[in-house]
């Protein structure tokens, strides 16, 4: 409705209320920032591996216990995933979250900050401090979320969803990938994940054609973040360091094959369970299709990446002689020179055809 058609004393109110609206979008999309690739391992800056300790597999498992008992996800509105949720973690494993915001719990940020900051301090920051993911899979409220891409603006009467529309309605794009990781999850370990599967992820439209779509979406975003060439020393920091950024998208791509295969097995009927790196490759390669048994042999420059960084942070942990900071960056800037990612687009459009 136009304001100025409304009776005059009535103006102040909706105002305000535009204005609460517009605040808690803006809030949402500072807290909500929605990790499009998960189940990452991390690269570090350079200092970050030669003055600290690489952080202890038990400890990481000690971190996710302590999540664990925060009451959102004694609440059921918010588990594990990823590898730590199968155990299958190691030192450069990310803790993820999948969280469903609800009214009583709609940002579980600052509890795990909280987490966190209790272990740096334990370990008198002696360790690399894990990171904690928190991918936002839906919510109870459009006013807890901002109308962003993956959020529809579907009508819905109060502005609360209802129980069968609301993750239809929000976050679909990550909604349905995690049916298929929360799913394989709970099937074998059952809850709390089998409660959050029911809440929050039972009415995932987990169509053929949307998941087609969205996987196309999703080479192409990669494809177009390495045609910018990211990892030219012009992008890099003042200091000639990798930024943030840098090193959060060679995370992603590292990952890239893996979350490629979980999402075409999904989209197949082919899901794994368990769906940890090594089911996932197993599972995709009984496919028969010419374009899986390319896309394989496109992954491998990526499947080497892993062990060839190992090397590399063992070379800058050497008593005495530590690698030099400027061939840390070069060695790992090095890695991601020329994998394949025009030549997967293309084997992808092929599968997106067939």
């Amino acid at each position: 409705m136009i304001l100025r058609q409304l009776p005059r004393r009535w103006r102040p109110a909706v105002q305000w209320l535009r204005l609460r609206s517009y605040l808690a979008a803006k809030v949402a999309r500072s807290n909500q920032a929605v990790r499009l690739y998960i189940f990452m391992a991390r690269f570090f800056p350079y200092d970050e591996i030669v003055t600290r300790m690489l952080t202890p597999v038990k400890d990481i498992q000690w971190l996710a216990g302590q999540i664990e008992n925060l009451p959102p996800f004694v609440e059921g509105n918010a588990v594990l995933c990823g590898s730590v949720s199968w155990g299958g973690h190691c030192w450069r494993s990310d803790i993820d979250v999948a969280h469903f915001s609800t009214i009583s719990y709609p940002h579980v940020e600052q509890p795990i900050r909280e987490v966190i900051q209790q272990y740096a301090n334990r370990t008198c920051n002696q360790c690399i401090v894990p990171r904690v993911d928190v991918i936002p899979i839906g919510a109870e409220s459009l006013t807890l979320v901002n109308n962003d891409k993956g959020v529809s603006s579907s009508r819905v009467s109060g502005g609360i969803l209802g129980k069968r529309d609301r993750v239809s309605d929000v976050f679909v794009e990550t909604a349905v990938r995690f049916a298929d990781h929360i799913g394989s999850i709970a099937n074998l370990r059952g809850d709390p994940w089998q409660t959050f599967l029911e809440r929050h992820l039972s009415s995932v439209d987990g169509s053929r054609r949307g998941r087609r779509e969205e996987t196309k979406r999703y080479v192409g975003r990669m494809t177009r973040a390495w045609a910018q060439q990211p990892l030219h020393q012009l992008d890099g920091g003042p200091d000639g360091r990798f930024t943030p950024e840098q090193l959060d998208l060679i995370s992603k791509s590292e990952n890239y094959p893996v979350n490629l295969m979980r999402r075409i097995l999904g989209d197949l009927g082919r899901y794994p369970c368990p769906d940890q790196a090594s089911d996932v490759r197993e599972a995709f390669s009984t496919l028969e299709e010419p374009w899986s048994k390319t896309l394989l042999a496109q992954f491998e420059p990526f499947f080497a990446l892993d062990e060839q960084y190992e090397g590399i942070v063992a070379a800058c942990k050497r008593p005495g002689t530590p690698l030099p900071e400027a061939d840390y960056f070069e060695q790992v800037r090095s890695l991601f020179v020329d994998l394949p990612f025009v030549e997967i687009q293309n084997n992808i459009r092929e599968y997106v055809g067939s």
